[in-house]
Formats: structure tokens, C-alpha cells, sequence
């Protein structure tokens, strides 16, 4: 017999946020809210988005141009200039693609800085750079290997020797809520390795691909009582009611733990659907994906938004024994990096679903300043590929893979900022046979920060503890740091 007609991973999302902390043997019962109002207090989480496929942040982040041929301006726009689709040896077209298609920076939170450029269609992001609420950690060290699936697990475990044949390993997004004791929760659509727990933790990871349609199934609105779903439904649940009425399955078996995991999923779908189904999901969040949604190239990344929108309205939710919802750490994805050819075309209109004004991270900022404010004090936006692209463009207007890139936070707990050198001298004055790394073709972004030292910080804050990140990442101490500042205190203002 069917009894559900959704993903497992749905139901899985019922069975963990029910638990939180569940092993089968323990029995809590929701309680619900009167009124379904929404929280207003929350702890600190971490937004995890992984961009698969390397971005080329190079791209994202330009220096202004300059026709001194001995100045960085030059050399990235001379070297650069296919994958922005300009010929090289005019000044003039650099002058006019960077006037027309970036925004420049000389501000960051009413401090002056040398001027850079962001993509226009980043709207957001510039907004929320220029405002001190974002900042960007340069010259990253990831993978030493340029293999996008190894890379990827080294991302997500944050461990720098996973191996290619470690994927089932811990990744720091779980290490983080073991740490926290709270839950990861995933909300794409496949769990990624950042989610994995460590072996033992009494944490969750809870899928949250729909938080709108998960737990156990049951009748639909607009089923009749002759409905085969409908008749499956007020069988299944007469059927457990009456073993427990009776208490006829012996509590020592495997099965009588099965029933018991089914009464509490009934009462955790019931609670969280009334709390959701009393707060629908924003207009403008909505808008972002599905039919005609603003996210054409992804709009799963559109319901990525809902989910934590959901993720935080479920806050306050509690069980009998005031344990948690524990929505602490967030993992979200957004494919399609891979800009070998055409990349203007191909990473410009992801860049602006992502940080653009009007789409992903702006329209879910947005709804939560009106609906939950309290929230935006409590979460910090994490962005990272596996991997960059090399520093000069390939012939068919592209960029190549590369190792170092860059990090960037968001939220209104960061303080706002360059990390690091942006655009490193070294880039354009260290020679070899003449050229500089900009003229020669397989060059990379030299990577002086270690990734654990950016994303410890990023788990200090979270813990609001500053031995988290240690605890999280075991090699944090001893992995280098362009500047000091790569830290807590540095980077976030509280």
C-alpha cells in the first residue's frame, strides 16, 4: 500500500524538524501557535550557497580601466577583453564597457577606496557592498586541483585533503550544527556533502526542498470522500490510532518505533502547515520562480529563496519538551559555472538572478524586513565556488579553471569590506621571460588565505563564540591569512 505520494526527501524534512535531536525512541508532540503569528527573535545561521562549476568572480569585480600600459587597468582589460566580448587593443571599448556594464565602488560604509567596478547587473550586491553590508575576501585558497567533482567535496567538507573518493565524509555545514546542536537544513534538491554530520551527532539534517509540501500525505482540498486518496488517508489513520488505542505492537519492536515515528510526523506536519498555510509565501518570492518567474536560468534557486523565508517563519516552533526547530545552518546551490566559451553571455544573467536588484537575495532580504525584521540581524550570506577561473581569457570568450578566487558574505552582521588584496601587484609585475601573469595563459589567482580561515570566522560569528571555528575546522590555526583581519573581529561587527 502507498501511504505517501512525495519524495522521500520531503518526507524526511517532516521526520527531522519533528525530532530535532530524533532518534525513533523519542516521542514529541508540537505545539501549535494561536494565531500562526511569525517569530521575532532568532539565532544567528549561516546562508551557504554553493556555485558550482567555478565562478569567475574576476568577471563579477573588475578594476577600472587605465591606458598606462604598466597598470593593472590595462593589463586585465588588454587580456581579458574576449570574454567581454571587446577588442583588446582598444582603450576606448574598455572605457565604454566598463562605464556602461559595471558600477563603480569608491565607498564602502562612507569609507573611501580605489575604485572598482561591479557588474551592473548586481545590482544588490553593489548596493549592499557601497551600504558596509557585504564584503568580499580576495586571493582564496581552494583546491590545488583543477577537477570540478573533487573540488566540490573539498568545498563542502572545508578540508583541503579530502580525497576524490571520500564523498560520503562529513562537510563543515554539518560540523557547524553538531557544533551548534542545532539542525543543517538542505534546501536544494539534492543534499549536498556540506550537509553530512559527523559520525555520531545528534543533530539533523532536515530536507527542506519544499517546505510547502512535505511530511505525511493526506487528503487534498479538493478531494471528495470517495477519493482514493482520500479513502487511503482516514484508513492509514485509523489503522495507527487503533494499534495505539489497543497498544497491541509489543514497544521492543523495530515496528512499534516505525508507528510511533508516524504519530510524531502527523503532529509535526499538522503544526508547521498551519503555521505556513496561515503565512502564504511572499508575492515577490513567489514571483521568482515557477511559470514566468524572474529566475529563468534557475528558478529552483527562486524556491531555494522560499524555503528559507519558510525556514525562518518556523523559527519559534517548538515540541512538548521545548526542544528547537534548529534552523541554523542553510545549504543552498546554484549550477552553471563552467564559462569555458561566450561567458558573457552565459554568467552575466546568473550573476544578476543571484545578486541582482529585484531577484534572489534582494527579494528575500526584502520580505523579511517587512514580515520578520528581526531576521535580518541574524543571518550571514556565505557565497563560494570549488574552484576560479585562470587570470587571461581563452580564445573562444571564456576563462578556464583556476584555483584561488573569492569569498563573498552578506548580512547585515558583516562588516563591510575588501579582504585581502583585490587586484594583487604581483599579478602584473612578476615576469617570466617577459610576460606577466595576465599575458601567459594558465595562471591563477594565488591563493594566500586559507578557506578555513574565512568560513571559521563566518562559524565564530554564527556560535557567537570565537573557538567554533576551530572546532569546525581542525586546521584553522595553522592555514594561512593574507591579512589579519581574515577573522571574526575583522569581518563581522558583532
Amino acid at each position: 500500500m502507498t501511504i505517501s505520494r512525495i519524495a522521500r526527501r520531503d518526507f524526511l524534512f517532516g521526520s527531522a524538524a519533528a525530532g530535532l535531536g530524533l532518534s525513533l525512541g523519542i516521542l514529541p508532540r508540537l505545539v501549535r501557535s494561536q494565531g500562526q503569528p511569525l517569530p521575532t527573535t532568532f539565532g544567528r545561521k549561516v546562508l551557504n550557497i554553493t556555485l558550482e562549476g567555478g565562478p569567475d568572480f574576476r568577471h563579477l569585480i573588475v578594476p577600472a580601466p587605465n591606458t598606462d600600459p604598466a597598470s593593472y587597468g590595462a593589463s586585465y582589460w588588454r587580456y581579458r577583453a574576449t570574454a567581454h566580448r571587446i577588442d583588446g587593443d582598444s582603450t576606448s571599448q574598455w572605457m565604454n564597457r566598463y562605464q556602461t556594464e559595471y558600477l563603480p565602488v569608491t565607498s564602502i560604509g562612507g569609507t573611501s577606496v580605489p575604485e572598482f567596478g561591479i557588474h551592473r547587473r548586481a545590482g544588490f550586491l553593489h548596493a549592499e557592498l557601497v551600504a558596509g553590508r557585504a564584503a568580499i575576501v580576495s586571493n582564496v585558497a581552494f583546491s590545488e586541483n583543477r577537477d570540478h567533482a573533487h573540488s566540490l567535496l573539498i568545498l563542502q567538507s572545508g578540508d583541503v585533503s579530502t580525497t576524490a573518493s571520500q564523498a560520503s565524509r562529513d562537510g563543515w555545514g554539518g560540523r557547524l550544527a553538531d557544533h551548534l546542536s542545532g539542525n543543517v537544513f538542505s534546501m536544494t534538491r539534492q543534499k549536498l556533502l556540506f550537509c553530512n554530520l559527523p559520525v555520531g551527532s545528534s543533530s539533523q539534517v532536515v530536507s527542506a526542498r519544499n517546505t510547502r509540501v512535505f511530511g505525511l500525505a493526506g487528503r487534498a482540498a479538493t478531494d471528495n470522500v470517495d477519493h482514493p486518496r482520500a479513502m487511503a488517508d482516514r484508513s492509514l489513520r485509523s489503522y495507527y490510532a487503533s494499534l495505539r488505542e489497543a497498544n497491541s505492537v509489543d514497544p521492543a519492536s523495530s515496528y512499534h518505533r516505525f508507528m510511533e515515528h508516524e504519530r510524531i510526523l502527523r503532529g509535526l506536519t499538522a503544526g508547521v502547515r498551519a503555521r505556513l498555510d496561515a503565512n502564504p509565501v511572499p508575492a515577490e518570492i513567489a514571483a521568482l520562480f515557477g511559470n514566468g518567474g524572474l529566475l529563468t536560468r534557475n528558478g529552483n534557486f527562486g524556491e531555494q529563496m522560499r524555503n528559507v523565508y519558510d525556514c525562518f517563519a518556523c523559527e519559534d516552533v517548538t515540541d512538548t519538551d521545548g526542544n528547537p526547530f534548529g534552523f541554523r545552518v542553510a545549504s543552498l546551490n546554484y549550477g552553471g559555472w563552467d564559462s569555458h566559451k561566450d561567458q558573457s553571455t552565459q554568467i552575466e544573467p546568473q550573476f544578476e538572478e543571484i545578486f541582482g536588484t529585484g531577484r534572489a537575495l534582494a527579494v528575500l532580504r526584502g520580505a523579511l524586513a517587512d514580515d520578520m525584521p528581526a531576521a535580518l540581524d541574524a543571518y550571514c550570506v556565505a557565497v563560494a565556488g570549488e574552484f576560479g577561473r585562470q587570470l587571461r581569457s581563452n580564445g573562444d570568450r571564456g576563462t578556464d579553471h583556476g584555483r584561488g578566487n573569492y569569498v563573498i558574505l552578506m548580512g547585515n552582521g558583516v562588516r563591510g569590506g575588501v579582504y585581502g588584496e583585490l587586484f594583487p601587484d604581483e599579478e602584473i609585475t612578476t615576469l617570466v621571460d617577459g610576460k606577466n601573469k595576465y599575458e601567459r595563459y594558465n595562471q591563477d589567482i594565488e591563493g594566500r588565505t586559507g578557506l578555513t580561515r574565512v568560513l571559521g570566522a563566518v562559524s565564530d560569528w554564527v556560535a557567537n563564540d570565537d573557538t567554533a571555528g576551530d572546532a569546525v575546522f581542525s586546521s584553522r590555526a595553522t592555514d594561512p591569512t593574507e591579512v589579519p583581519e581574515i577573522s571574526r573581529a575583522g569581518l563581522f561587527v558583532s
